[in-house]
């Protein structure tokens, strides 16, 4: 309802990405929250990282590192920069896996 007023509205998509994320709905979730990074890429909710962790999640490991770097440009200096950033490297050096990047 609050989409077809607002379909413009960060809030309103990012509501919507939340929701269908934490029912494990990823592809409607990806749509809304790639919607959120269209209107306000440095959105609080950080949708980079819930687009990183569905990618993780689909074995995608490219798309997820574009999203966790994406996610550092924007938010450098972000508490949880640090983890990002060494998940990242974790990523790219082959220490982690797609399988073991995600949190059950």
């Amino acid at each position: 309802m609050a989409l077809s007023w607002g379909p413009n509205d960060a809030i309103a998509n990012s509501q919507l990405g939340l929701s269908y994320y934490y029912l494990h709905d990823y592809t409607e979730a990806k749509k809304y929250f790639k919607r959120v990074l269209d209107l306000d890429p440095v959105y609080a909710c950080s949708p980079q990282l819930f687009l990183a962790h569905i990618a993780l999640a689909e074995q995608s490991s490219d798309e997820a590192r574009a999203y966790l770097r994406g996610f550092l440009e924007y938010h450098p200096n972000a508490p949880n920069a640090p983890e990002v950033r060494l998940t990242l490297q974790r990523l790219s050096d082959g220490t982690i896996t797609t399988e073991n990047a995600i949190r059950k």
